[in-house]
């Protein structure tokens, strides 16, 4: 059987033409937090909030939003980072916000590096991934951001009225691949361990 959608009507082949103009996935944060339903929180003090003089009593009226966060530092160079994106996309948790920080020099040809190409790819595509360029070189220094960055984000909500909660934060290499259940996996480990500070996912 013929499909008429495959061609015109004169019996010809039709030409397929892409798409102008496509609207592009962009990352907003607030579109985040505001699509999240308020939860009711356990009285905690998370590593972002000990960075920084925090006093629980000031957000006891304030609304309560959780957000799964994962974080990915990324050498310029590193050509595997779609992989861990990927693997981080497919997880049957999903996450909420995917930060990707890119740290090193930049190609001297004037084109975009492979970590660079790799992650504005998928952050036009998924709407959770944001990019962050830094002008220091390092992944202790990337790292050291991504707590500065995470902690400022949470002020910003809260001076809106939103205690932001971000309970458990993922740090990810950016040339690994995840297996699917592994943020499942993760998060059932660290229920089971209340006192564990962190869990760590190790394969062979």
């Amino acid at each position: 059987a013929k499909s008429s959608a495959a061609t015109n009507g004169d019996g010809k082949p039709r030409k397929f033409r892409l798409a102008r103009n496509v609207p592009k996935n962009t990352f907003d944060l607030q579109k985040i937090v505001d699509q999240k339903s308020e939860v009711e929180t356990e009285t905690f003090e998370t590593e972002f909030e000990n960075l920084v003089n925090f006093d629980r009593t000031t957000t006891q009226n304030l609304l309560k939003k959780e957000l799964l966060v994962g974080v990915i530092p990324a050498y310029t160079k590193e050509d595997r980072l779609n992989v861990a994106l990927q693997s981080l996309i497919d997880q049957t948790v999903p996450l909420d916000w995917i930060l990707v920080l890119l740290n090193g020099p930049e190609p001297k040809n004037g084109e975009l590096s492979p970590a660079e190409q790799q992650a504005r790819e998928f952050a036009e595509k998924h709407s959770n991934v944001e990019v962050v360029k830094l002008n220091q070189a390092g992944k202790v220094n990337a790292l050291n951001h991504s707590y500065i960055y995470i902690n400022r984000k949470i002020h910003e909500f809260r001076a809106q009225g939103i205690d932001l909660q971000i309970p458990y934060a993922l740090y990810l290499d950016a040339d690994v691949r995840c297996e699917k259940e592994m943020v499942e996996q993760l998060l059932e480990e660290i229920g089971d361990n209340p006192q564990a500070g962190g869990v760590m996912a190790r394969y062979s």
